[in-house]
């Protein structure tokens, strides 16, 4: 059985379990109440990887990489990084099999697999998420928007608010695979790695953890 403290500047998975504060976080390991959690496997080309937060890709890669190079910044890294990338909006193009639907060569902004509620600095990427009902909640950012609705829709994130828009498309999955044109770097709880294409399935309630 896993037990988490909050650490770094982040902490998604701290904010899905209410635990960002380091003493409640220790009572929630000393009461030792438990349950299963799900986990996403990815399966690359010639490598396996896990994550239990989520998987990026496009622009949510792109801004974790800047913000690490601006660490000198301090936590206001990755809004700047955020910044930045809305004012340079770029879009790739990806084919997708989610389930057994596929979008084929579609020009998105971003696609963001989440096994949580939280991304970094208590943004609600995926509102609808739980980490033990199976399913993955896959939000796509279409290419259509404008740099201005993009600049609106980047603060309706840290009250989930955004999956309203006309621009995001709000799926849950058990299964995605992204096959992007180019091979790309994917953010994969919070650090950058590997080279799409990539197979990402949901292992359900795979790890006990103290909650």
């Amino acid at each position: 059985t896993l037990g988490f403290l909050p650490g770094g500047t982040g902490n998604a998975f701290m904010h899905d379990l209410k635990a960002t504060n380091p003493k409640i976080a220790i009572q929630k390991i000393i009461k030792e109440k438990t349950k299963k959690i799900d986990i996403l496997k990815l399966e690359f080309t010639h490598s396996t990887e896990y994550a239990i937060n989520i998987v990026g890709w496009g622009m949510v890669t792109d801004i974790l990489i800047l913000a690490e190079k601006m660490r000198w910044v301090g936590s206001m890294r990755y809004s700047l990084a955020s910044l930045y990338y809305i004012f340079n909006k770029a879009t790739k193009r990806t084919k997708c099999i989610i389930d057994s639907t596929e979008i084929d060569n579609k020009k998105y902004i971003f696609i963001l697999i989440c096994n949580t509620i939280h991304t970094g600095k208590g943004m609600q990427a995926a509102p609808k998420a739980l980490i033990d009902d199976g399913f993955m909640d896959i939000i796509l950012l279409k290419s259509t928007i404008s740099k201005l609705q993009l600049l609106k829709l980047f603060p309706q994130i840290f009250s989930g608010a955004h999956i309203k828009s006309p621009y995001i498309e709000y799926l849950q999955a058990k299964k995605i695979k992204l096959i992007p044109e180019t091979k790309d770097v994917l953010n994969i709880d919070g650090e950058a790695k590997c080279l799409t294409p990539v197979r990402v399935s949901v292992i359900p309630k795979k790890i006990s953890i103290f909650y």
